[in-house]
């Protein structure tokens, strides 16, 4: 695993995948056209969206306060992903922006 979470709250579970699923749509921004409605990879971007089908999936569920796909297993996807499909270093960002603006949130908004 690449970090501990077993002692977050499911606040910051959900915060985490809030802040998650947002970086994951920059990192698809990388399958476009620059300066057009194009898109280069449509077989990529079209990985990034079930990757983000299942992280929304498991922000929902963790918002329901229902058993879904753990935190920890998402982040065992991701890191699949990344080494799978050569986006190790998008996947990395994301979660270390993630990691790093969930634990950077005043402790009341946690």
């Amino acid at each position: 695993m690449l970090f501990d979470t077993s002692s977050w709250s499911n606040a910051d579970k959900t915060n985490f995948l809030a802040v998650l699923a947002h970086e994951l749509t920059v990192s698809a921004r990388g399958t476009y056209e620059v300066g057009t409605d194009g898109v280069l990879q449509p077989e990529m971007l079209r990985r990034f969206n079930e990757l983000q089908h299942r992280v929304t999936g498991s922000l929902r569920d963790h918002l329901r306060g229902i058993a879904g796909m753990p935190l920890e297993a998402v982040l065992g996807m991701l890191m699949d992903f990344g080494a799978r499909h050569n986006r190790m270093a998008d996947i990395r960002y994301a979660i270390s922006r993630a990691q790093e603006l969930t634990l950077r949130a005043p402790a009341s908004s946690r």
